[in-house]
């Protein structure tokens, strides 16, 4: 167990689980979850977010398979935008990490498979291909606005081990004080069944906690969080606050956003009570 995170920041408390539509002009300061409709808005909501607070924030971004994914290639236009915030934040003082999905996914592309492997074996081989092409879009993009990253590979023994899990600590510490932005991702290639994150929402909770982040942003398909899926329930509603996220209830029976995806409306909320326990604000965003 770690200590609560506890902070300077002038937020409300970190329990309210907080949803801004941005077709409101209303003030907002976004705490637990936040959403967006549209890529050029990454940026300005993670800027109103982080903007009003001072430098030194830890800020982790999740980018889910289902942004990152576009039919037969990678959503470029939000890696673009992704690299240009991510540096901007950089800029402004704010250490950044991101967490991201979409190996399987991308290994799908490369070998040209329009179905993922329901074997374990399988997922990790093509979690190995897909990861190669993921990174070095990562580096293309990260390269072209002058920003250095890294690579880091974890699975959950590395942080259920407390000598694995202060190096990890340690390697982020020393990665951020040099400006040089982690691109995290389960390292999927040995982790086994019963020893895996299974998503990268929880794992970028665990990231949130082991680095003592201020902000959470959990990318996603959808405009925010809503009372079912919008996708296929025409009556689902956007909720604007959630005052008690542990009172929060939902229908998340969607599941995973698309086929090449393990997470799901699910997997966020599971991961926005995580990071709100530790005090780390939470977004939920398009």
């Amino acid at each position: 167990p770690h200590p609560p995170h506890t902070t300077n920041d002038p937020s409300p408390p970190p329990n309210r689980t907080h949803c801004h539509d941005p077709r409101s002009s209303t003030p907002h300061t976004p705490t637990t979850m936040a959403s967006s409709t549209a890529i050029p808005r990454l940026s300005t909501t993670i800027g109103e977010a982080v903007g009003a607070a001072k430098s030194e924030k830890v800020v982790v971004i999740k980018v889910g398979t289902s942004s990152l994914l576009r039919k037969d290639h990678l959503h470029l236009s939000l890696l673009g935008t992704l690299a240009e915030t991510c540096a901007d934040l950089a800029a402004a003082g704010c250490k950044v990490i991101v967490v991201t999905s979409g190996a399987v996914g991308a290994g799908c592309q490369v070998l040209g498979t329009t179905e993922k492997p329901v074997d374990l074996a399988g997922k990790q081989a093509l979690a190995a291909v897909g990861m190669v092409r993921l990174m070095r879009m990562y580096d293309d993009f990260f390269t072209s606005v002058s920003q250095p990253i890294a690579q880091v590979l974890l699975s959950l023994d590395n942080l259920m081990d407390r000598t694995q899990y202060l190096n990890a600590q340690r390697t982020f510490q020393a990665l951020l004080t040099r400006n040089v932005i982690p691109i995290v991702n389960e390292n999927d290639t040995i982790a086994v069944q019963n020893l895996k994150f299974g998503d990268n929402d929880t794992l970028s909770a665990h990231i949130a906690s082991l680095v003592d982040a201020d902000y959470l942003f959990l990318l996603t398909d959808v405009d925010g969080l809503y009372t079912g899926n919008p996708n296929a329930d025409p009556e689902a509603k956007l909720i604007p606050l959630v005052e008690n996220i542990e009172d929060l209830e939902v229908d998340t029976s969607g599941g995973a956003g698309t086929k090449f995806g393990t997470g799901g409306m699910a997997t966020k909320i599971s991961a926005a009570r995580m990071a709100v326990a530790g005090g780390c604000h939470t977004v939920v965003m398009h």
